[in-house]
């Protein structure tokens, strides 16, 4: 039979226990009848003695194996032996705390506040027993209780200055302002005027509604530490705030004899002249920055960025940065700085003469490079494009984003199979660089498929088709040109519908998808559905769409709308970007595949 561990430590118990009562038979046999009787009194008293040492010493026994296995994280053990304890004496608070503190750890908040409070009373002047139960109070938002217990143990222990600074909180929380006060001027009495005890005081000063003596408190911390910007600061923010703005302009004055061009003191400034409505005096603070020599040009590039967040003037803006410029000229950050804000104000010609810039300076910096060539994108500049990927690659030969870029720049040449080459150096360095960017690599895949689809080379375009799936099957993008050339070949058009409704779903007004849906519905022979998504397409900004108008023209021919078919092929014949067979569909009136 095998024994519970409680069982098993009672029964070890047990026979020590049985040991020590047997030596003392065996002693006593050896002894006199007359002996006996002369001790018997003595006897019962010994008796009732030794049976007490034989209980202290069977709970100490529990008692010290219970924290041992609570260390060991055996909580149902160490509670079994502890309660043990706790049936030999039921008033020692040591048994009852740790009880409790164990319930605790467990997460039993009911039985281990009873534990406690039943330990604070039965030591009343064990403040750590009083605090454990504070913070269950806490825990289980009896706030009233806990600082009724706070409060006991400030005057038990009236030199804790943690007590008093828990007890400020909890007014505070409380709405107890006064009290609050209270507990913070005691707590200021042991360690002097300090800087959290003045701000809280502060606050609940405000709260209260008295300003004055709210102000008073951070006039005291600044008078204390005179030198201390930081304080003067906060004493600049607290006349601000009462519209005291003469006061404040002396204090941030002061502040700044002590630190000049300390940032926080020039906001300060800056809030001063904002709240004055000084719009050209805190230009006149922001370019007195920008130009000191003193000043760093991160520093600098800060405050720009800061100010400029809040004020949107966009010449004063520019005006800084050509500042910046001017005086470090191979600062690539203020390059930086400067392209990008030029970028985000669509000014791409002043981008351009920054980014060109930087990459001079640095021109191991891929993001430089990067941004360049998004301008020729977007500008459709393919020499420009085409010429910086060369020079990029002259210094990042392995970037995987440029070789992509390049690779791009290719097949708007027409350069298919250079495209396609690029393009597979491009996945070779991702594999090896960043093999854990799988986005990019199934875009690239993607890219290459789209090639060999407009080169009508079917079996390779989805052969990359299917390895970008399985890299990014949630590519809206790959989504919608997979299922579009796989109509066009008219294969797996169930897949297609599928694919592109995923697509669309994403996208619900993008033209190009809903062309795309409308064409696999026309691919099935479906034409009510075919015309129902084409003409959404024609409504969302397809009509100026060229291969759009084409399609709603088959649509509507198919659909026994010869005449209306007629003017829609006409249409994008006018528009340009229609298919092959266009001309021919207008010349016979027929729909031609």
């Amino acid at each position: 039979m095998l024994f519970s561990y409680k069982t098993q430590v009672l029964i070890i118990s047990a026979m020590l226990l049985g040991a020590l009562s047997s030596v003392s038979v065996a002693f006593s046999k050896g002894k006199s009848a007359k002996d006996n009787t002369l001790t018997a009194l003595k006897s019962e008293s010994a008796a009732k003695s030794d049976a007490n040492n034989r209980f202290e010493r069977k709970k100490i026994y529990f008692f010290t194996e219970a924290v041992r296995q609570k260390e060991a994280g055996n909580y149902a053990a160490a509670i079994d032996l502890l309660t043990e304890c706790y049936y030999i004496d039921h008033k020692d608070a040591a048994v009852v705390f740790e009880l409790a503190d164990i319930y605790s750890k467990v997460g039993d908040d009911d039985n281990a506040m009873k534990m406690s409070h039943l330990a604070a009373s039965l030591d009343r002047n064990n403040i750590w027993y009083k605090m454990t139960l504070a913070e269950l109070y806490l825990k289980n938002k009896r706030v009233a209780d806990a600082v009724e217990l706070y409060e006991e143990i400030e005057k038990l222990r009236p030199d804790l200055e943690d007590i008093d600074y828990r007890l400020a909180g909890l007014y505070l929380q409380t709405r107890q302002f006064d009290k609050g006060l209270q507990a913070l001027n005691r707590l200021e009495k042991k360690v002097g005027v300090d800087e959290s005890i003045s701000i809280e005081k502060y606050h609940m000063l405000q709260m209260q509604g008295k300003k004055k003596k709210a102000l008073a408190e951070i006039e005291k911390l600044s008078r204390t530490y005179p030198l201390n910007v930081d304080y003067k600061i906060f004493l600049a923010m607290a006349h601000l705030n009462d519209s005291n703005f003469v006061e404040a302009e002396k204090v941030i004055d002061e502040a700044d004899k002590i630190e000049p061009n300390n940032e926080k003191v020039l906001n300060q400034k800056l809030a001063l002249c904002s709240a004055r409505g000084q719009t050209d005096e805190a230009d006149a603070v922001v370019m007195s920055y920008v130009n000191d020599p003193k000043v760093e040009a991160g520093e600098k590039l800060k405050l720009i960025t800061d100010y400029f967040s809040n004020v949107t003037r966009v010449d004063f803006a520019d005006k800084c940065f050509r500042s910046l410029v001017g005086q470090y000229p191979d600062d690539a950050m203020v390059r930086a700085y400067y392209s990008t804000f030029c970028l985000m104000q669509r000014n791409d010609t002043a981008a351009e003469v920054q980014l060109k810039e930087l990459v001079r300076i640095d021109p191991m910096l891929e993001q430089g490079w990067q941004d360049l060539v998004g301008i020729y994108m977007q500008r459709n500049d393919t020499a420009s494009l085409s010429r910086t990927c060369d020079s990029a690659l002259v210094y990042l030969p392995e970037s995987p984003s440029m070789l992509a870029i390049k690779g791009l720049s290719l097949s708007l040449y027409g350069g298919f199979e250079s495209a396609v080459a690029m393009y597979q150096k491009s996945l070779e360095s991702y594999k090896k660089n960043q093999p854990e960017n799988k986005a990019a690599q199934a875009d690239i895949n993607m890219y290459i498929g789209d090639i060999y689809a407009q080169k009508d080379i079917p079996d390779s375009a989805f052969a990359y088709y299917e390895k970008s799936y399985e890299l990014n099957p949630n590519n809206d993008l790959l989504l919608n040109n997979f299922a579009y050339y796989l109509s066009v070949y008219n294969r797996d058009l169930d897949r297609a519908e599928q694919m592109s409704a995923l697509a669309l779903k994403s996208n619900p007004n993008n033209v190009s998808y809903l062309d795309t849906y409308a064409w696999i519905f026309f691919r099935k022979k479906d034409y009510m559905m075919a015309k129902l998504f084409m003409q959404q397409a024609i409504d969302k900004g397809g009509d100026k769409n060229g291969v759009c108008v084409e399609h709603f023209g088959d649509v509507l021919y198919m659909s026994g709308d010869k005449d209306e078919a007629m003017i829609w092929w006409k249409r994008a014949a006018e528009i340009g970007g229609g298919s092959d067979l266009l001309n021919k569909k207008i010349e016979t009136g027929t729909y031609v595949e």
